[in-house]
C-alpha cells in the first residue's frame, strides 16, 4: 500500500496514499468514488476491470469535486497576505515564448502580438471600451458567442470552439471550475489534453499593451472567462506561443472531450493546407448533398461545428475582397434550408472569432436582395459583429473542411491511458461487452501523448502512426474467432474509429508500428521502464452502457487481429493453382502482406524483395526476406510503413512464391524480437 499514490485535483502534486492532505497545498485527499465506478483489480492476474460510468453519474461526482476544489482554492488564497501569483506560469516574458525569451522563427507570422505585450494587468486594471466602463468586472454575464473576441494571437482554432460553448452553458460550466470571479486571483479551468481532463490553476494577470488593453483574446462586457480560458490553454502547453496555431478538431476536443468528425469539402488532396492546419484522420470526401444532410442532422442533435476558410488556388487579396480570411477558422452557428424563386437555398450562419470582418457576397448582411420575410425570420442585421449568413455553395468554394464535435450528454464513456508496447511479450487489448438489445453507435478515439520522460510539445509531434482495430470475438464464421468490424490507421496526433455494435463481445487493439520501430532502434531503450515507451490515451464513447476490461493476451493474437483486417479488406490473390493465397492490407500509411499455404503436402517458399520501394521500411528490418511455410499455415510476411512520414513514399516490391518439396519452416533473416507477435505462424 505504501507504493500507491494519489494526485491532488487542485495543484496536481502526487502524494503517497497514506497522506490525508496534499503535501504541497494542503488540499484534502479526493473523496472516494463509489465502488461501482472505481477501477478495481480483478481476480485474474492479467485482466483489469476498468471504470465505466454514465455522464449523469460522472457529472454528480464532478460537481462534488468542483465544490471541494473551489472551496479549497478560496481557503488557500485567503491564507496568503498577497494576491495570488502563479509561480508555475508567472506573469513574465517566459510565459509568452516557447524558449523563454523570443519567438521561434517558424512562428514569426504571430510575432506582432508578442511585441505589443508591455505589462501584465489584473482585470480591474485593464482598459475597456468607453461604453463598458460602467460595467463591473465579472467572470460570466449571460455569455454568448458574440462575447468571444480574438486578439493578436492565432488561437482562432480554440476561440471558434469557445464561442460555440457559449450557446451551451453546461459545457462552459464544465470547463470553468471557478464559476465566479475570485478577487483573490486564483481561478481553475478544466481542459481536455489529448483525451485526458486536466484542471489548470491560473492567476488573473493578463498580457496588456502600453495602453493597458488586452493584447490577446478578450470577452465583451468586461467578462473574463475568455482570456482566462486562453491563458489556461497557454499554461497547459507551456506558453502563449505554443498555442498560436492549431486545427478545428483540436479546439473542440480540448473544450468538450468528445469525438470529432471532419468532412472534407474540396476534392483532391492538393488542396490540403500546410502543417499549420493539419489534415485529420476521419476526414471523409462526400457529395455536397451528403455533407449538407450531415450538417442539418448535426445541428438538430446539438453538435458543435466549425469550418476552415482555405483554398490554395486563391490569394489572400481575393479572400479579403469577399470579406473572408484565408487560413482562418469560423464557428458554425446555424443551418437553414428554404425555397427561393423556385430554387432550394441552403444557408449557413458563421461567426468570425475576430468579432468583425464579414462575408460580402450573396446572402451577406448587406446584400440588397434579401426577401423581407426571410430576412426578418433569420434576424439579419448589418451590425458588423462577425456573424453572417453565407450560401452552402459559397462555403464549398471558399472553405476547406467542416469539423463536427459530437457532444452527447446521454452517452457512456471510459478514458484509459497506456503505452505502445512491442509485440514480444503479450498483446494488451480492451474487451468490450455490450448487453443491451439493439444496434448501438460507438466512437473510439486514440491520442498520441508522447513519452513520459520527455517534455511534451504539441507543435512537434513525433512521426508515428496510430492504429485501431475493432474485432467481434467468438465469431463462429471465422477460424481465429475474430472478425474485424472496423479498422483505422493513419499518421496524426489522433484517430477516431466509428462502429455500430449489437449485443456481444468485442476486442479493441491500439498500436503504433512506427513507435515500436523507434523504440527498437534505440540503443539505450529499456522496455522494462514504462516511461521510455510512447504513451497514448484511448477513449470509449458508447450509445449504451458497456463493460470494459483490459487484458494481456498471448502474443500470437496480434497476427490474428491483423489477419482479420486483411479478411475484411478482401484484397486476395490466388497463385500456384490455388495452393497459395495472398492477402494485402493496403492503407494510407501501411502495406501488409499475408501468405497462406493451402497445400496439404508441400511447404511454400516465399521470397520478398522491397528494394525498389522508396522511403519504406519493413517490420522484418531487411529489404530481402525468405520464408518457408508448413502446409496449412499462414504468416504475415512483412508490414511496410514509411521511414519518414513527412515525405512521400513509393511501394514497390517483388513477391515470389513456389512449392517446396520438403516440409520445413523458417524465416531468413529471423523475425525481429520486437515484432515476433506480428509474424507468428498460425494454423488455418
Amino acid at each position: 500500500m505504501g507504493n500507491k499514490l494519489w494526485k491532488c485535483d487542485l495543484c496536481e502534486f502526487t502524494n503517497l496514499i497514506e497522506s490525508d492532505k496534499c503535501s504541497k497545498c494542503k488540499n484534502p485527499r479526493p473523496i472516494q468514488i463509489s465502488k461501482s465506478f472505481a477501477a478495481e483489480e480483478s481476480s485474474q492476474p492479467q485482466r483489469l476491470s476498468i471504470k465505466q460510468m454514465s455522464l449523469d453519474n460522472w457529472n454528480d461526482i464532478r460537481f462534488r469535486i468542483n465544490n471541494r476544489a473551489s472551496q479549497t482554492s478560496r481557503n488557500f488564497v485567503s491564507r496568503s497576505l498577497n494576491h495570488f501569483i502563479d509561480t508555475e506560469f508567472p506573469p513574465f516574458k517566459q510565459s509568452l515564448y516557447m524558449n523563454g525569451n523570443r519567438i521561434k522563427r517558424s512562428n514569426l507570422i504571430h510575432s506582432n502580438g508578442f511585441k505589443q505585450v508591455k505589462k501584465w494587468l489584473r482585470p480591474h486594471e485593464v482598459s475597456v471600451a468607453p461604453e463598458e466602463n460602467f460595467l463591473p468586472v465579472s467572470l460570466f454575464s449571460d455569455p454568448s458567442p458574440k462575447d468571444v473576441i480574438q486578439g493578436e494571437l492565432g488561437t482562432c482554432w480554440f476561440l471558434s470552439a469557445l464561442a460555440l460553448l457559449a450557446e451551451k452553458p453546461f459545457l462552459l460550466l464544465n470547463c470553468m471550475v471557478t464559476q465566479q470571479y475570485n478577487s483573490d486571483g486564483m481561478h481553475q479551468v478544466r481542459l481536455c489534453r489529448r483525451g485526458e481532463w486536466i484542471v489548470v490553476n491560473i492567476d488573473d494577470y493578463l498580457p496588456c499593451d502600453k495602453f493597458n488593453q488586452l493584447v490577446f483574446s478578450y470577452g465583451r462586457r468586461r467578462q473574463f472567462w475568455v482570456p482566462f480560458m486562453e491563458k489556461a490553454l497557454a499554461k497547459l502547453y507551456g506558453s502563449y506561443e505554443a498555442v498560436a496555431r492549431g486545427a478545428c478538431a483540436e479546439g473542440l476536443q480540448t473544450l468538450t472531450g468528445e469525438p470529432c468528425e471532419v468532412l472534407y469539402l474540396q476534392l483532391g488532396v492538393s488542396n490540403r493546407p500546410d502543417t499549420e492546419v493539419p489534415q485529420h484522420v476521419g476526414m471523409h470526401e462526400s457529395s455536397p448533398n451528403v455533407t449538407w444532410q450531415k450538417i442539418i442532422a448535426s445541428r438538430k442533435l446539438g453538435y458543435l461545428m466549425t469550418t476552415l476558410c482555405y483554398n490554395e488556388n486563391l490569394r489572400y487579396e481575393a479572400f479579403d475582397k469577399l470579406g473572408l480570411l484565408n487560413r482562418h477558422i469560423y464557428s458554425i452557428l446555424d443551418a437553414r434550408e428554404f425555397n427561393h424563386n423556385g430554387m432550394r437555398t441552403q444557408l449557413l450562419r458563421l461567426r468570425n472569432p475576430w468579432g468583425h470582418k464579414e462575408w460580402k457576397g450573396d446572402w451577406s448582411n448587406g446584400w440588397p436582395r434579401w426577401p423581407d420575410h426571410i430576412k426578418k425570420k433569420l434576424s439579419v442585421y448589418s451590425n458588423n459583429n462577425g456573424c453572417f449568413w453565407i450560401s452552402f455553395d459559397d462555403v464549398l468554394k471558399y472553405f476547406y473542411d467542416i469539423t463536427i464535435c459530437k457532444v452527447r450528454a446521454d452517452w457512456t464513456e471510459s478514458r484509459q491511458s497506456s503505452y505502445f508496447y512491442d509485440y514480444s511479450y503479450g498483446a494488451e487489448v480492451y474487451m468490450i461487452t455490450v448487453n443491451q438489445p439493439g444496434v448501438h453507435q460507438f466512437e473510439i478515439e486514440l491520442f498520441a501523448t508522447g513519452r513520459k520522460n520527455q517534455v511534451f510539445d504539441r507543435n512537434d509531434d513525433p512521426d508515428i502512426d496510430l492504429c485501431l482495430v475493432l474485432c467481434k470475438v467468438n465469431d463462429p464464421n471465422n477460424n481465429s474467432g475474430l472478425s474485424c468490424i472496423a479498422f483505422e490507421h493513419s499518421v496524426e496526433y489522433y484517430i477516431t474509429l466509428s462502429a455500430s455494435l449489437t449485443p456481444g463481445n468485442y476486442m479493441v487493439f491500439a498500436t503504433s508500428i512506427k513507435a515500436i520501430s523507434i523504440q527498437n532502434n534505440e540503443k539505450n531503450f529499456n522496455k522494462e521502464q514504462e516511461n521510455n515507451h510512447f504513451s497514448y490515451n484511448i477513449i470509449f464513447h458508447g450509445q449504451t452502457s458497456f463493460v470494459l476490461n483490459r487484458a494481456v493476451l498471448a502474443t500470437e493474437i496480434i497476427t490474428d487481429i491483423f489477419f482479420s483486417v486483411a479478411e475484411k479488406d478482401q484484397k486476395i490473390k490466388h497463385e500456384l493453382n490455388g495452393m497459395v493465397r495472398t492477402y494485402i492490407i493496403a492503407g494510407s500509411c501501411t502495406h501488409g502482406i499475408f501468405i497462406e499455404n493451402l497445400s496439404t503436402n508441400n511447404a511454400i517458399k516465399v521470397a520478398l524483395d522491397i528494394s525498389t520501394s522508396k522511403n519504406l521500411e519493413s517490420t522484418r528490418l531487411n529489404n530481402l526476406t525468405v520464408d518457408y511455410l508448413y502446409p496449412g499455415t499462414r504468416q504475415m510476411i512483412a508490414f511496410l510503413t514509411p521511414s519518414n512520414y513527412r515525405n512521400g513514399y513509393i511501394i514497390g516490391y517483388k513477391l515470389d512464391t513456389q512449392l517446396y518439396q520438403y516440409c520445413t519452416s523458417g524465416n531468413y533473416p529471423s523475425i525481429p524480437h520486437a515484432f515476433s507477435g506480428l509474424h507468428s505462424v498460425r494454423k488455418l
